[in-house]
């Protein structure tokens, strides 16, 4: 069984052939690998719906004695933190599950909010009993009740395309990819916003990233628009955009 935690281009997954091999399939949309995104819990304790579909995923996986996969983008914090969250719900400490991640998956839980919140559901798991924090957490105040999904194309915990901020302008998330950098970038916009913005943006928070393990930063670079899949269309196709007339100048390209 597979819980995917970040289901992007979640429409093109086989879905049938994965029933038809015995593969189920669910989803919880984490849409942010951020350090602020509270993917565990309330700043007052209220279980997330993220946290409460894994729960539930894996009790039912468990009762059957199957295994679970939990994936997102690069199954590095989204997926991580709620497999962490997970076990210790279940029962097993800490410092158990992080040993046996350091063995089997080191560079897992880079995210420091995330670590931060997975710190704080063990401290609070500790002060009660496991049952009773798991209840308590559940029927915070304010707190939908679990549900649950039939297809494999369901997402449990669907956000709305903005945001807003405290002086009402609409914001937006996009997915920054970077090759080379093996890792994936929550960049947060206005939804409107020049290309120059948005490269302004990705840049900045690149070179952030870049400057927590070195002095290096980005030298050129370009934007492309990608798509896993255009809807509306008759058959899934594959998009790139260029952005910026650098990206098509032929000596760029043939220096690439």
């Amino acid at each position: 069984a597979v819980l995917n935690c970040a289901p992007s281009g979640l429409r093109m997954l086989p879905c049938d052939a994965y029933e038809a091999h015995g593969i189920l399939y669910r989803s919880t949309n984490v849409r942010r690998d951020d350090s602020t995104y509270r993917i565990l819990h309330s700043e007052d304790g209220a279980c997330s719906e993220h946290l409460r579909v894994a729960k539930a995923f894996y009790d039912d996986i468990k009762k059957g004695n199957g295994k679970a996969l939990f994936f997102c983008v690069a199954g590095q914090n989204r997926s991580a933190t709620l497999a962490v969250a997970v076990l210790l719900l279940s029962g097993e400490p800490l410092e158990k599950v992080l040993g046996r991640c350091s063995t089997a998956r080191p560079f897992i839980l880079e995210n420091q909010g995330f670590q931060r919140q997975v710190v704080e559901l063990e401290a609070f798991l500790r002060r009660t009993s496991i049952s009773e924090a798991l209840n308590a957490m559940i029927h915070s105040r304010g707190v939908k009740r679990l549900r649950s999904s039939d297809s494999c194309g369901g997402e449990l915990a669907q956000p709305a395309d903005t945001e807003k901020t405290t002086n009402g302008s609409p914001r937006v998330q996009l997915e920054l990819r970077v090759p080379g950098l093996y890792r994936v970038f929550e960049v947060e916009l206005p939804a409107r916003a020049t290309i120059a913005a948005v490269k302004h943006a990705c840049v900045e928070q690149v070179n952030a990233h870049l400057r927590t393990e070195s002095s290096l930063q980005l030298g050129r670079s370009w934007l492309v628009y990608h798509d896993d899949g255009a809807s509306g269309w008759d058959d899934v196709v594959t998009l790139d955009l260029a952005l910026e007339e650098e990206a098509i100048e032929a000596d760029l390209q043939l220096a690439v």
